[in-house]
């Protein structure tokens, strides 16, 4: 039987437009490596509909012995968002169902080539705050996609990221921000073929809503990217 943990909420901050920042902890500390998720049972929530009291939901911190496990949402109509949205510190949880493959390769010359929009960033957080703290010397190109600056989460960190970690390339495209400077193409075939070197060594993982990940795969499909090069997560929880 999987293990499950009891938690409260500790920590809720609005981080950008319609996205929350929360932290979940309590006695027992969630095992987890970066890149993976978690399964979120709210025990009493304000609200309750069809599609339940659970959602999976992607690390943002590293496994720093805190117990805290961190993630983002948006806020949305169902019960569960609703319940987060309105709720105050101390709500109590469960956290069980940690898994994933969005996982860092031990050979560190493989370069990492990693499509994300919205929110599907959170499990990236963890593996790019990793590479930070631990600097264990990966080569990783970042495809990173929202509608406007505003609903753009970690995109400061993101981009002092670009000064700070050797081999860290940031590629954000923002496709309804007339004020944007950069790259405000969505991504698509011809955008891959713009900007993604195929190399036969390269991982490419994928990230995002039932709409975006498939579609992604499809197009590196497309430009000749092995599958056996890649690696998908679709999230519904968020």
């Amino acid at each position: 039987m999987a293990r499950v943990m009891k938690a409260k909420l500790v920590k809720k901050e609005l981080i950008a437009e319609g996205t929350w920042y929360m932290e979940f902890g309590g006695e027992e500390k969630p095992e987890f490596v970066p890149g993976q998720f978690f399964r979120l049972t709210l025990v009493d929530p304000k609200y309750t509909d069809d599609r339940g009291n659970a959602r999976y939901l992607g690390f943002v911190n590293i496994p720093d012995g805190s117990g805290v496990a961190a993630t983002v949402t948006r806020i949305g109509p169902s019960a569960f968002k609703r319940t987060l949205e309105e709720t105050e510190i101390g709500l109590t949880a469960e956290i069980d169902g940690i898994g994933g493959q969005m996982l860092m390769p031990e050979d560190t010359s493989r370069e990492m080539v990693i499509i994300t929009g919205g929110i599907g960033i959170a499990p990236i957080m963890s593996l790019l705050r990793w590479e930070k703290e631990k600097s264990p010397g990966h080569k990783i190109t970042l495809i990173n996609s929202n509608t406007n600056r505003k609903r753009a989460i970690f995109l400061e960190e993101l981009q002092e990221y670009e000064k700070s970690i050797p081999d860290f390339k940031l590629i954000a495209t923002m496709t309804q921000d007339a004020d944007w400077g950069g790259e405000t193409r969505r991504i698509g075939l011809e955008f891959l073929k713009d900007i993604i070197d195929l190399n036969n060594n390269n991982l490419y993982f994928v990230t995002g809503t039932p709409r975006f990940a498939p579609f992604m795969v499809k197009n590196l499909r497309d430009i000749g990217v092995n599958p056996s090069q890649m690696k998908f997560e679709i999230f519904t929880g968020y």
